[in-house]
C-alpha cells in the first residue's frame, strides 16, 4: 500500500494529482498503445513504482491491471499478467453485453410506460417502481457536439442511476434518444408541483457539476397519482426541458409549473414559424431602421416595456438622459406605428419582444424582414 492506493480506495477514485502525473508522463498513452506490461517509476511523492498492463478487446481498451510490485516482473510473470488481462477482457465484454441488454430492456419498458395506456401497471412492475404518486424528470446535456454530447449523456445516465439508487431506490432511469428520462417514485402525496423532485435534481446537478460549467439541463413534470396518467408528466417534463434549452437566464433545473408562460410563448413561436402571415410587423420596421441607420430603437422599446413605462428608470438602464430617451420613444412610435399610450399595445409589444428574443436565442427562428403593408 502507498499513499496513492490508500486515497484511491478511500475516495473511490484516483486522486486528481496522481491522474495528472500519470497523464503528463505519458503512462496512459503507453498503456493504450502497448499490449506489453509497462513499468511505471514513482512519478509523485506518495506513489511507489508499479507494473501495469492494458486490458484489450480488439482496438478497444476497456481497462488496465496494476500490480503492487517495486520492481519489474520476470518474463514468466509478465506472461501470466498478459494471460490474466485477456481473461479479464472477455469478462468485461460479457458484462458490457449483459449491461447493454438490460439497459435496452429497461429503456423499452420505460418508453412504453411513458406513452401511457393499458400496459402502464405491467411496465411499472417490471421496472420495480414504488407505489404511490410519481413524477417524470427529463434530463439532457447542453453540449451540441455529437461526440461530446454522447459522452455526456452516457455519463449523465450512469451518474443519475447511481445517485437515485441511494436516495430513491424504487425509481427508474433510461435513455430515450438524446434525453435521460427518470420516473421518480414515490413522491410526497402533498407535492402536486414537483417541488421534491426539483430539489432532488438540483442537489444532483450541483454535485455532478461543482464547477458550474452548465453541463446538464433538467425539466420536472407535474406529479401524477396514477401510472395511467404518467404520459402527462412526461409531456410536462419535455416542455420544461425545451424552455431550458431556449433559456437565456442560466437556469439548469426547472419545474413545468415555473416555466408555464415560457412554454406557451414557445408554442406561439412555433405558430409564427409555421405561418408567415404572423410576421411581427411593427418590430420588423424597427429592426430594419436600426440596421439601416445604426440606431438603437429596439433597445429603447425593450427598456421601456421592461421598466413598465417608467421613463427615468428605463433611461438609466440604457445609460442615456431621460430627454434623449423620450425623443427615441417618439421616433420609434412614428417609425413602428406603435401607440405606447395604449395598454393593449404595450401588452402586445411586450409579447412580441419576448417572441423576438426566443426566436433569436432558441431552437426556433423568426423572420423579421420588413414586408409590404407593414
Amino acid at each position: 500500500m502507498d499513499e496513492a492506493r490508500t486515497e484511491t480506495i478511500l475516495g473511490r477514485q484516483v486522486p486528481e494529482r496522481f491522474v495528472r502525473a500519470l497523464n503528463d508522463s505519458g503512462v496512459f498513452r503507453r498503456l493504450s498503445q502497448d499490449a506489453q506490461p509497462v513499468f511505471i517509476e514513482g512519478l509523485y511523492d506518495g506513489m511507489r513504482p508499479r507494473p501495469a498492463v492494458s486490458v484489450r478487446a480488439g482496438q478497444d481498451v476497456p481497462g488496465s491491471i496494476w500490480v503492487a510490485a517495486d520492481h519489474r516482473l520476470s518474463v514468466e510473470r509478465e506472461q501470466w499478467l498478459m494471460d490474466a488481462a485477456r481473461l479479464v477482457a472477455l469478462e468485461l465484454l460479457r458484462l458490457r453485453s449483459e449491461s447493454d441488454m438490460r439497459q435496452r430492456t429497461r429503456a423499452d419498458h420505460l418508453t412504453t410506460l411513458l406513452q401511457g395506456g393499458h400496459a402502464d401497471l405491467e411496465m411499472a412492475g417490471r421496472l420495480g417502481l414504488g407505489a404511490g404518486p410519481s413524477c417524470v424528470v427529463a434530463a439532457t446535456t447542453r453540449r451540441t457536439e455529437s461526440a461530446q454530447a454522447e459522452a455526456e449523456l452516457q455519463r449523465l445516465e450512469t451518474s443519475l442511476s447511481v445517485h437515485l439508487k441511494a436516495v430513491r431506490p424504487r425509481s427508474a432511469v433510461a435513455r430515450v434518444q438524446d434525453v435521460d428520462y427518470t420516473v421518480v417514485a414515490p413522491v410526497d402525496e402533498m407535492d402536486d408541483t414537483g417541488l421534491g423532485p426539483a430539489d432532488l435534481m438540483g442537489d444532483f446537478v450541483d454535485y455532478t457539476d461543482p464547477s458550474h460549467a452548465y453541463l446538464y439541463l433538467v425539466g420536472i413534470g407535474r406529479p401524477t397519482r396514477s401510472f395511467a396518467n404518467i404520459a402527462r408528466s412526461r409531456t410536462d417534463a419535455d416542455k420544461a426541458l425545451r424552455v431550458l434549452r431556449n433559456d437565456t437566464r442560466g437556469r439548469k433545473v426547472a419545474r413545468f409549473v415555473d416555466v408555464l408562460v415560457d412554454s406557451l410563448l414557445l408554442r406561439l413561436v412555433d405558430l409564427v414559424v409555421e405561418d408567415e402571415n404572423m410576421v411581427l410587423g411593427p418590430l420588423a420596421a424597427l429592426v430594419a431602421y436600426d440596421q439601416r441607420h445604426h440606431t438603437n430603437l429596439l433597445e429603447t422599446l425593450r427598456a421601456f416595456v421592461d421598466s413598465l413605462g417608467d421613463v427615468s428608470l428605463a433611461a438609466k438602464s440604457v445609460h442615456v438622459h431621460a430627454n434623449t430617451f423620450r425623443y427615441r420613444l417618439r421616433r420609434l412610435s412614428v417609425i413602428g406605428r406603435i401607440d405606447l399610450d395604449s395598454p393593449e399595445t404595450r401588452f402586445e409589444t411586450m409579447l412580441r419582444l419576448r417572441l423576438w428574443e426566443l426566436g433569436q436565442h432558441g431552437d426556433a427562428w423568426l423572420f423579421f424582414a420588413p414586408r409590404p403593408g407593414f
